[in-house]
């Protein structure tokens, strides 16, 4: 499966929202609904063989996502290639956790998989985990892969499709002015208090201080459905 396919899946299940999206200090005008494309179980087949073929060559025992909402899917699909067993975490006040009994065994050859690799934050979190547990992680499987180039991972890995120049991320903590989103939040927060007639000295703050966009956040987004 080329990079090709894999966008003629996210545009024919209309799955780029527009918007204002941010996850921890990385902004985006874009995001990929990837639920959108795992609607279609044939889609989630295709992605999953091609992830299988990646790493057929290696044991695995078990296969693991950090996030049960969204990668659950396509690792069950992975695991039943390997005739492994899956395990999932999910994301508790920005940890991802593991329930007891829910872990590969010590000694397993693990692989994780995931929907999408956006900042690599649940990744880092699950090689930590499977470390601390002395499992072995032979590699990382996703659908679409936004990881900043300055933030690689080294260890083996499989997207199909590499999306990072196609819809950058910017990197709010390198500088506040960098989301041009932001600033015409700001730019309308000013000129609402303008109208509301604020006093001088907040309005002095307004304009000196950069004040984030309230953006679209996941787990809200999650429970819409």
């Amino acid at each position: 499966m080329d990079a090709a396919q894999a966008m003629d899946m996210i545009f024919s299940a209309e799955a780029v929202a527009q918007g204002h999206f941010y996850w921890g200090a990385f902004h985006s005008q874009h995001r990929v609904e990837t639920h959108r494309v795992f609607r279609h179980p044939e889609n989630v087949a295709t992605i999953a063989m091609d992830i299988f073929e990646s790493f057929e060559s290696t044991p695995v025992d078990a296969v693991i996502t950090p996030n049960f909402r969204s990668g659950i899917q396509l690792a069950h699909e992975v695991a039943g290639r390997f005739n492994a067993q899956v395990f999932a975490g999910d994301r508790v006040a920005g940890v991802i956790r593991f329930a007891r009994g829910n872990i590969p065994a010590p000694s397993g050859h693990v692989l994780v998989v995931d929907d999408s690799i956006i900042t690599g934050d649940s990744f880092s979190q699950t090689l930590r985990f499977l470390e601390r547990i002395g499992a072995t992680c032979i590699g990382i499987g996703v659908f679409v892969n936004r990881l900043p180039e300055e933030m690689k991972i080294e260890i083996p890995m499989r997207s199909i499709v590499s999306l990072e120049k196609t819809y950058p991320l910017v990197d709010i903590s390198k500088g506040s002015g960098n989301c041009r989103l932001c600033l015409e939040w700001s730019q309308v927060q000013t000129e609402l208090a303008l109208i509301r007639g604020d006093p001088p000295s907040d309005l002095l703050r307004r304009r000196a201080t950069f004040e984030p966009r309230i953006g679209y956040d996941q787990w809200d987004y999650d429970n819409e459905y």
